[in-house]
C-alpha cells in the first residue's frame, strides 16, 4: 500500500543524518509563515539547503518526528496529485497526537507531481505555515507559484557554488596579504575556472571523474528535466540545440541561425519548436540569459538574448573547445557569479560592447569589462573603449576590467578604470 510505504519513508529519512556539511551563504528563513520555495539546477545544493533548515531546527530543540521530508524523486513515491493527501493521513498514522500545525514540511524536487502547488496551497491554509519546496524549474517561480500560491511564499535561488563558497568547502583561509594564502587561493580559483562550482564535483580531486559526474548532469539534465518532462521526441536535435546554444558565450544567441544550422544538416525540425526548447532549457537551469541594457524596460525584455550555461565546468566536460577558450570561460564565470549575488547583469552594445552592466545598489548602474589577458596592446584598446562607452552612456566615471591575474589602475578618456583579477575582485 502506497500509505505504508510513505510511512517507511517518513520515518527512515526522521532517522537519517542528514550531510549538512559546510554551509552555504543562502539562509533560508525559518518562522517566516511564507512558503519557502528554493528553485535552482540540479545538484547546486538545494537539498543541501533544506538539510541545513533541519539541522537549525534541530539545534533549537524541534524533535525530529515534527519534521516530514520527502524527496519526489524517491522511486518508492510514486505519487500521483490524488495520492499526495497520503502523505497527510501516513503522517496521523504515525504521530496521531502530534497536530499538523507543529511541523515542518520539505517537499523536495516536488515538480514531479502535476498538480502539487494545489496540494502545497492546502497545507498551508489549512495544516501548517511551515513549508518549504524545492524544485529543478523555474515554471515553479513563473508560473505554478504565482497562480496558486501568489502572496504566499518567498523565493530563493540556489546556484553552484559561488567561488568564496567553494574556499569555505576546502577549508581554506582568505587572507589576500598572507602569501601562503593568497597561493592557495591562486590555484583554487584556477581550479574553479577549470571545474566550475557544483559541489560535488568541488570535492572530488580526480580530473576524469570529475569530467564523468559532470556529463552525467548534462545526460540527467537533457532526459529527466527536458526529455522527459516534456515529451521530446528528436533527443538528437535537442542536445544538439543546447549545445549550439550554450556555446554562444560573449555573442548574442540567434536561433534562426542555429536552425538554418541543423536544416542544412539535412535534419528536420520546426522552427518553433526550437524557440520552444530554447524556453525549455532556460526554466530547467541549464543556462541563464542576459538582456541588452537599455534604459527602456520594454526595450530590455525584446533585446537579443546572450545566454550563459549555468556552470562553466559542466560546458566544459561537453565541449572541447569551449574548454581551451580561457577568456570565453572567465566571462561565463563572471556572469555566474553576479547572479549568484543576487544580480542581474545586462550586456552593453551600441557602437562599442560591454560584458556587463550591474545595479550598483543606488539607482545608477556599473560598468565591467572581462578580458583573461590585457598584456596585448590591441586587446587593451578595445577593452578600455567598451567599458568607457559604457560608462558614458551610464553618467559613470569609473569602470572595471575583470582579468585573470593582471592588476593596473589608469585613466582612459576621463575615465578611471580598474584592472584587477577576478578572484581578488571577488573577494574583496
Amino acid at each position: 500500500m502506497k500509505i505504508d510505504t510513505l510511512m517507511e519513508v517518513m520515518r527512515s529519512n526522521q532517522l537519517r543524518k542528514w550531510p549538512v556539511g559546510y554551509p552555504r551563504e543562502l539562509k533560508l528563513p525559518v518562522g517566516s509563515g511564507k512558503v519557502i520555495s528554493v528553485i535552482g539546477s540540479r545538484r547546486a545544493g538545494k537539498s543541501h539547503c533544506l538539510y541545513q533548515v533541519m539541522q537549525q531546527l534541530a539545534d533549537q530543540g524541534v524533535p525530529q518526528e515534527r519534521m516530514v521530508f520527502l524527496n519526489f524523486e524517491d522511486e518508492r513515491l510514486s505519487l500521483e496529485m490524488q495520492d499526495l493527501d497520503l502523505i497527510l493521513q501516513a503522517y496521523r498514522q504515525l504521530y496521531p497526537s502530534q497536530a499538523l500545525s507543529d511541523c515542518y514540511f520539505f517537499f523536495d524536487e516536488i515538480q514531479n507531481v502535476a498538480g502539487w502547488e494545489k496540494f502545497v496551497r492546502r497545507v498551508y491554509d489549512n495544516e501548517s505555515k511551515h513549508v518549504f519546496v524545492t524544485g529543478s524549474n523555474a515554471r515553479l517561480l513563473s508560473t505554478e507559484i504565482a497562480t496558486a500560491l501568489r502572496g504566499r511564499t518567498l523565493t530563493y535561488e540556489v546556484y553552484p557554488l559561488s567561488f568564496r563558497e567553494l574556499l569555505g568547502f576546502r577549508e581554506l583561509r582568505i587572507d589576500l596579504y598572507h602569501a601562503q594564502s593568497k597561493a592557495a587561493i591562486v590555484a583554487a580559483f584556477a581550479d574553479f575556472m577549470e571545474s566550475g562550482g557544483f559541489p560535488e564535483v568541488v570535492l572530488e580531486k580526480d580530473n576524469l571523474i570529475r569530467q564523468k559526474i559532470l556529463q552525467e548532469y548534462f545526460n540527467v539534465m537533457l532526459f529527466r528535466d527536458l526529455v522527459e518532462r516534456y515529451h521530446i521526441g528528436q533527443v538528437d536535435i535537442l542536445r544538439y540545440f543546447i549545445k549550439k546554444v550554450m556555446g554562444t558565450v560573449g555573442s548574442t544567441v540567434s536561433v534562426n541561425n542555429i536552425y538554418k544550422d541543423i536544416k542544412s544538416n539535412r535534419y528536420e525540425v520546426a522552427k518553433n519548436s526550437l524557440y520552444t526548447y530554447f524556453e525549455y532549457i532556460t526554466d530547467s537551469y541549464m543556462i541563464r540569459k542576459l538582456d541588452k541594457f537599455d534604459f527602456s524596460e520594454m526595450k530590455q525584455a525584446r533585446s537579443d538574448k546572450k545566454c550563459y550555461p549555468i556552470d562553466h565546468g559542466l560546458f566544459a566536460a561537453l565541449n572541447f573547445h569551449f574548454s581551451k577558450d580561457l577568456g570565453k570561460k572567465l566571462e561565463n564565470l563572471v556572469a555566474l557569479e553576479f547572479f549568484k549575488m543576487g544580480k542581474t547583469p545586462m550586456y552593453f552594445k551600441q557602437i562599442k560592447e560591454c560584458d556587463f552592466v550591474v545595479e550598483d545598489g543606488a539607482g545608477g548602474f556599473d560598468a565591467y569589462q572581462v578580458a583573461y589577458d590585457m598584456e596585448a596592446t590591441q586587446t587593451k584598446a578595445r577593452e578600455l573603449d567598451g567599458l568607457v562607452a559604457a560608462c558614458q552612456v551610464l553618467g559613470k566615471n569609473e569602470g572595471t576590467v575583470l582579468t585573470f591575474d593582471h592588476y593596473e589602475e589608469v585613466m582612459h578618456k576621463d575615465v578611471q578604470v580598474t584592472m584587477k583579477p577576478v578572484w581578488r575582485w571577488l573577494l574583496e
